[in-house]
C-alpha cells in the first residue's frame, strides 16, 4: 500500500533548505520554497526516505528515516559545516576491510582500530569512504561492531555496501532475494548520495546478485533520477564495491561524473575511459591478491580537478625514500654507479635489454600519466624514452623479431613500441578491454603475438597488431602473473580458478586443458625438456607432458601445516604463510622457486629432492595476497654462473651459492623489491616497488 510522506527540510534556526533532493530509495523529488516536500512510498518496498545533504551541511541525527505504514510525515534538520563548503579537501578511499568478531579468522577490530589511527595520523583526511565489503559476512554483531569502531574516526566515515556485508543473508536466502536487511538495520540505506565542497558524491549498490530483481530496478531507477536531479555540469563522484561495467560507464558519461572510486576486486588500478576516471583500490587489511601492498588511496580536491595516490599502510610505510642508504651494505665491494627515479612503479615488469638499453613496464598508482614503457641506458641509467599507456604495465615487455617491444595495460590493450623511438606503431585492445585487469606478460613467435589473462587470450599480427584470432574462457576475472608460454606449435596459458590450458598457436583452440588446482597465478611455468613444470596449489609442484596436457607428477613444494580454524586472511603466525611458489627459473636438472612464505628453494627437478632453502627477512610492505606481517619473495630468482640473485619484499638483494644456498653477500635497499632485477656490462641493476631503478657494479 502507497502512502503520502510529507515533511520539512530546515537548518537548525528553522530556515528551509530549499531545493534539497529527497528519495524513497526510487524517486526523487526537490524541496520547495518553503522547504516542503512531498513523496509517495511503499513500505516493504521502500526501506527509508532520506535527504542529499547540500553542500556545507550535516544533517542534525541522520539523513535517513525508516519507512513504515504510520510515516506520514518525516521533517529533516540539517546543521551549519562551513568546512564542507570549501573546494579543496581530502578523501581517503578505503575498501574491503573485511571486518569479523571471530578472532581467529578475519580481520578483527582491534586491527581496523589501528589500521585508522595510522591513517588519521598520516593524512588526517577531512573524510574517509569505504567502498563495500566492509565486514565478513554482514552478520548483526559485525555491523555492529564496524559501526562503533567507525564512530571513533575523526573524520566523518561514509560506509558503502559490498557483497560480503550481506553473506550470512545470501547463504540463508540465496539469489533472487534481497540480502540487504542487515546493513540497512544497522548503517542505513545502500544507495544514498550527498554534496561536499562543491561535488556531488552518489553511493550506489551494483552486487545484483544480493538484491531482489524488483529492488534491483528501483535502485536503478533512483540512480539515474538522482544524476539527472542535481544541478547541470556539477563534478560528480560514484562509489561502489564492484568495478563498473562498460554499460554504466557510458550513462555516466552524461551526467559530469568525473571519478568512479571502487574496491572488490582487491587490486590497485587506475585508468581513464572516456573522461570518468576509474580507481580501485588494495584491501586496507591485507596484501592486495595483484601484489600491490595493503593501503589506501588519497583523493585530494582542488578547484580545478582531483589528484590520487596511492598510499600503503603497516611497518616499513615509509621506507620508500627515492635515496638508497650504503651505510651497511654486506656486499662490501658494490658501488652504486647510478640510480634513477622512475615515474612510475616498477611493479612485478622485469627491466629487459635491448641492444645496450633497459626497457621497463610502468605502473601508474596515481593516474598520472605515468604508465608505458620505459627506455633508459643501461650503462648511464639515462632516459631515453616514455612510450605511455593507457593504464599499468604490470609486467614485462616482450620483443619481436622486428625490433618491437610489445606490452599489455591492465585494461586489455595490446601496444606495439618502436624500440628505437619509443613511437607506439599499434595499439590493439582485447575484447574485455576496458575491464581485463591484466597481469601477464606477452610472447611473441613467428610474426604474432600472444597476448590475454584470465578471460581469454588472443593472437595479433606483430607488424601491424592486427587480431589473428581469441579464445575466451569463463572463469573468475583476478589477476594473473603467470605468462604464456610458446612451446612448438602450442600456447600454455595459465587461467586462475581453471589451471593451465594449451592452445594451438594457429587458431587458438583447446588442444588440452588440465586442472592443477591453482586459485591464484603468480609464477610463470618453466619448459624442462619435453615437461611443462608449473605451481600446483596448495603448495606443490607439477609437470605436464606439454604435448597432451597429461600430469606426469605432483611434488610437494613448500610444508605446511593448515589446520582448522586457522585465519582465512592473516597467516602471520604460520612460518610459510599461505603455501604457494611465488616464481621460478630452471638450470639444468635444478630448479629454484621463491614461495610466500619468504623461501627461496634450491629443487633437484630428475629426484624431486629439496637440496636448500634460504630465508628472508620480515617484509617492509604487505604485498603478500590476503595476509600481513610475513616474510616472502615475489620476484624470480635469476642464475648468473654458479650463483642465484633473490630479491625480497625485505629488500634485500641476496647473492646466493647455487649449489649450497649459502649467502655469499646482499645489499639493502630502501623499499620492497617485487621485479627480478638483470644483469648487464655496467652491472646489476634492480628495481624497487615504488619506482626506484639502481646498478650496481662490482656487486
Amino acid at each position: 500500500m502507497r502512502i503520502r510522506v510529507e515533511g520539512l527540510v530546515t537548518d537548525t534556526s528553522g530556515m528551509p533548505k530549499a531545493g534539497t533532493l529527497v528519495s524513497n530509495g526510487e524517486d526523487v523529488v526537490r524541496a520547495d520554497s518553503e522547504g516542503r516536500y512531498v513523496i509517495e512510498a511503499e513500505p516493504g518496498k521502500h526501506s527509508f526516505v532520506f535527504v542529499t545533504v547540500p553542500n556545507a551541511y550535516r544533517a542534525r541525527d541522520s539523513f535517513f528515516q525508516s519507512l513504515t505504514a504510520e510515516s506520514s510525515r518525516i521533517d529533516f534538520m540539517l546543521d551549519s559545516a562551513p568546512e564542507r563548503r570549501t573546494a579543496v579537501f581530502s578523501l581517503a578511499h578505503l575498501s574491503d576491510t573485511h571486518l569479523g568478531t571471530e578472532q581467529e579468522r578475519v580481520p578483527t577490530e582491534r586491527l581496523l582500530t589501528s589500521d585508522l589511527r595510522e591513517l588519521a595520523d598520516i593524512e588526517s583526511p577531512d573524510l574517509i569512504i569505504c567502498t563495500g565489503d566492509l565486514t565478513e559476512n554482514g552478520t548483526l554483531p559485525e555491523l555492529y561492531l564496524l559501526r562503533e569502531t567507525i564512530a571513533r574516526t575523526a573524520a566523518p566515515f561514509i560506509p558503502v555496501w559490498g557483497g560480503h556485508d550481506s553473506a550470512s543473508e545470501y547463504v540463508e536466502k540465496g539469489d533472487g532475494r534481497d540480502c540487504t536487511a542487515n546493513f540497512k538495520k544497522v548503517l542505513g540505506p545502500v544507495c544514498f548520495s550527498f554534496d561536499w565542497g562543491g561535488r556531488h558524491f552518489v553511493a550506489y549498490a551494483a552486487e545484483d546478485e544480493f538484491i531482489a530483481p524488483d529492488d534491483r530496478d528501483r535502485k536503478d531507477r533512483w540512480l539515474r533520477a538522482d544524476l539527472a536531479m542535481k544541478p547541470k555540469g556539477q563534478e560528480t563522484v560514484l562509489l561502489m564495491h564492484p568495478p563498473p561495467t562498460v554499460e554504466l560507464l557510458e550513462l555516466l558519461t552524461d551526467h559530469d561524473v568525473s571519478l568512479v572510486l571502487h574496491g572488490h576486486t582487491h587490486i590497485s588500478n587506475v585508468f581513464t575511459y572516456r573522461g570518468i576516471t576509474v580507481a580501485s583500490v588494495t584491501p586496507t587489511s591485507f596484501g592486495g591478491i595483484d601484489t600491490n601492498p595493503r593501503g589506501y588511496r588519497m583523493a585530494r580536491f582542488t578547484e580545478d580537478g582531483f589528484e590520487l595516490e596511492l598510499k600503503a599502510l603497516g611497518r616499513g610505510k615509509s621506507a620508500a625514500g627515492p635515496k638508497l642508504d650504503l651505510g651497511r651494505p654486506h656486499s662490501p665491494n658494490a658501488r652504486l654507479e647510478w640510480e634513477l627515479e622512475l615515474p612510475g612503479h616498477l611493479h612485478r615488469s622485469e627491466p629487459v635489454v635491448k641492444g645496450g638499453d633497459l626497457l621497463v613496464g610502468l605502473s601508474d598508482e596515481h593516474g598520472r600519466d605515468a604508465a608505458g614503457v620505459y627506455c633508459i641506458s643501461a650503462r648511464t641509467g639515462e632516459p631515453r624514452w616514455h612510450a605511455r599507456t593507457d593504464s599499468s604495465v604490470r609486467n614485462s615487455v616482450a620483443l619481436g623479431e622486428n625490433g618491437t617491444a610489445i606490452a599489455l595495460s591492465t585494461t586489455g590493450a595490446v601496444y606495439g613500441v618502436d624500440v628505437t623511438s619509443g613511437i607506439v606503431e599499434w595499439r590493439s585492445e582485447l575484447p574485455e578491454f576496458p575491464s581485463g585487469r591484466t597481469a601477464t606478460s606477452p610472447a611473441t613467435v613467428g610474426g604474432a603475438v600472444y597476448a590475454g589473462a584470465q578471460f581469454g587470450y588472443g593472437a595479433f599480427a606483430l607488424e601491424t597488431g592486427e587480431q589473428l584470432w581469441y579464445t575466451p574462457f569463463e572463469g573468475m576475472n583476478r589477476p594473473c602473473y603467470a605468462s604464456p608460454m610458446v612451446l612448438d606449435d602450442t600456447l600454455a596459458v595459465h587461467i586462475p580458478h581453471k589451471g593451465i590450458v594449451g592452445l594451438r598457436r594457429d587458431d587458438g583452440t583447446v588442444a588440452w586443458e588440465q586442472n592443477v588446482g591453482v586459485q591464484f597465478q603468480y609464477p610463470s611455468a618453466i619448459s624442462n625438456g619435453d615437461k611443462l613444470v608449473a605451481a600446483g596449489d596448495p603448495g606443490k609442484l607439477v609437470a605436464l607432458d606439454f604435448r597432451s596436457g597429461d600430469i606426469l607428477w605432483h611434488r610437494k613444494a613448500v610444508e605446511y601445516a593448515w589446520a582448522p580454524g586457522t585465519s582465512k586472511y592473516l597467516d602471520g603466525n604460520l612460518e610459510y604463510g599461505y603455501p604457494y611458489p611465488t616464481s621460478m627459473v630452471a638450470d639444468g636438472d635444478r630448479l629454484y622457486y621463491a614461495t610466500s612464505g619468504g623461501s627461496v628453494v634450491g629443487f633437484n627437478l630428475e629426484t624431486g629432492d629439496v637440496l636448500w632453502t634460504h630465508g628472508s627477512g620480515n617484509d617492509l610492505l604487505d604485498m603478500t595476497p590476503h595476509r600481513r606481517g610475513l616474510r616472502s619473495i615475489l620476484a624470480r630468482p635469476v642464475v648468473v654462473g654458479d650463483e642465484l640473485i633473490v630479491c625480497g619484499i625485505d629488500g634485500v638483494v641476496y647473492v646466493l651459492d647455487s649449489a649450497s644456498g649459502e649467502n655469499k653477500r646482499s645489499i639493502q635497499l630502501p623499499a620492497p623489491i617485487a621485479a627480478a632485477p638483470v644483469v648487464t656490462e655496467a652491472g646489476l641493476c634492480v628495481g624497487t616497488w615504488n619506482g626506484q631503478l639502481y646498478c650496481f657494479s662490482d656487486w
